[in-house]
């Protein structure tokens, strides 16, 4: 558990200056492009994301939890990295002309075309990451990602600024690639090689196959909406959508990601180790879900002046989206961890199952409903989540003997947290109309006492997330009177 705590603590760490770093992005960009401009950006980048996915084809989740690593297997799977990437980036070069005349659109054509610079530079870099994962180095991760988020996030604004619009996004994307690279050559093992070889070439993809097929699917399915919308709504349409999206990024991306990404090594660790343990996992899903039910439930009553701060009036339109968003985020959250868990216990075929069956029904709903409008494919999208945790609930039961029943005190105490963390804001928006009178003291002022509310609640009710805090402020007491 020690060595868990200190991997999250480099691993929030990492996420919280990420998230600085992205809400200072995304607050002036925000004002500087126009919704056609993410329009764009967010249809190309769908297309770039799928290329991406086939560049790494499963091959960093085989770094992470292969349970004897030698050198002939990372070479192997340094060629399969650099030969998907290459190829996938040729691909995305030539099929960016006729994306661009389906969607009537030369922009997307050449957002598309500039970002195949990434597909030459990452699998460069992108072998020596998995490596940093797997040994848990979390600080040289930190580093990496924090440096790259800064200047990618200080191109953009600039090139912003001097009206260069969707292109913008694109510097941004390009210089934060170029410097992660650079700095994975710095902090690569010296002890490994990276010199293509062949000789487990076999072995590595028989791993990912699966892994690879996988991320494929999961990203066609999420990033369906995108290029339906496209489409059929317009540019417009897209760039709402893909805001409302991004609203819930910057949670994911600052509390669950940050989980996330220590979730895979520890446990693929304590599989290898023999000691993996459905405690462990039930415990990690009692803590999250004590933040993100609070946080997505006090997000859907103050999702108005939230995009007023953040974007601006231009984007008001997102705000019933990202309601429904935060239902499909508190039934999601139960989940955001199971796939780390059973890639870890090699159910890697399961975990592909289950998001080909998603992807497929989410198609379909999308194509019937998009006719209706925004609001109506993502009030829809939502519902298919609870199909998926029937589904992941079977298999976590099967092979690693875990049921949320388990940990249903620890739910109902969260629901519990929730609706005691979320009252100010349902107080102070009842109180004014729904729109806190575009005050924003006013706004800030509410936020910092559902926090208030929210730490009261838990040192009260004593979630499994109280153990934690306890811990920490004994940590600090410790370290307090050693000095």
């Amino acid at each position: 558990m020690p060595n868990i705590r200190r991997s999250l603590a480099w691993s929030y760490g990492t996420k919280y200056l990420l998230l600085v770093i992205q809400l200072v992005s995304t607050v002036i960009i925000a004002r500087l492009v126009t919704p056609d401009d993410i329009g764009i950006y967010s249809v190309a980048a769908v297309f770039i994301g799928l290329g991406q996915l086939i560049r790494e084809f499963g091959i960093n989740r085989y770094i992470v939890q292969e349970p004897d690593l030698t050198s002939a297997r990372i070479r192997s799977a340094s060629t399969l990295n650099l030969a998907f990437g290459w190829t996938a980036g040729l691909i995305i070069f030539l099929a960016a002309g006729p994306t661009g005349d389906f969607y009537q659109r030369p922009e997307v054509q050449e957002v598309m075309q500039l970002l195949t610079i990434n597909f030459f530079f990452v699998p460069l870099g992108a072998i020596t990451f998995a490596l940093l994962r797997r040994e848990m180095r979390f600080g040289d991760i930190m580093v990496i990602r924090v440096v790259s988020a800064a200047v990618g996030t200080t191109v953009g604004i600039v090139t912003a600024f001097y009206g260069e619009g969707y292109r913008a996004l694109v510097w941004s994307a390009i210089s934060g690639t170029v410097t992660t690279v650079l700095l994975c050559f710095v902090y690569k093992p010296r002890d490994v090689s990276l010199v293509p070889g062949f000789a487990e070439i076999s072995h590595v993809f028989k791993f990912c196959r699966y892994a690879g097929a996988d991320s494929i699917v999961s990203h066609i399915g999420s990033s369906s909406p995108e290029m339906i919308f496209g489409k059929v709504l317009g540019m417009e349409s897209v760039g709402i959508f893909s805001r409302a999206t991004g609203t819930i990024t910057l949670f994911n991306s600052s509390v669950l990601e940050g989980l996330k990404g220590v979730v895979l090594p520890v446990f693929s660790q304590k599989v290898r180790e023999g000691s993996a343990s459905n405690v462990s996992y039930g415990h990690a899903v009692s803590c999250l879900t004590s933040l993100t039910w609070p946080f997505f439930s006090v997000l859907a009553i103050l999702v108005y002046p939230t995009i007023m701060t953040l974007y601006g009036e231009q984007w008001l339109a997102a705000a019933p989206l990202i309601q429904w968003m935060c239902f499909g985020a508190i039934i999601a959250s139960l989940l955001h961890l199971s796939v780390d868990v059973l890639t870890a216990a090699g159910q890697i075929r399961a975990v592909f199952k289950i998001n080909l069956t998603m992807v497929l029904l989410r198609l379909a709903l999308i194509l019937l409903v998009a006719p209706y409008g925004l609001i109506a494919v993502v009030a829809v999208l939502q519902f298919p989540t609870l199909i998926r945790l029937a589904l992941v609930s079977w298999q976590l039961a099967r092979h690693i003997d875990f049921r949320l029943s388990n940990i249903s005190k620890s739910l109902f105490q969260n629901a519990l947290i929730s609706i005691i963390t979320a009252s100010p804001a349902a107080t102070a928006v009842a109180l004014t109309n729904f729109q806190l009178n575009g005050s924003l003291l006013l706004f800030f002022a509410v936020l910092v006492l559902c926090a208030c509310f929210w730490l009261a609640a838990i040192f009260t009710i004593k979630p499994p997330i109280h153990n934690e805090f306890s811990s920490l402020t004994d940590k600090v007491r410790k370290s307090r009177s050693k000095a």
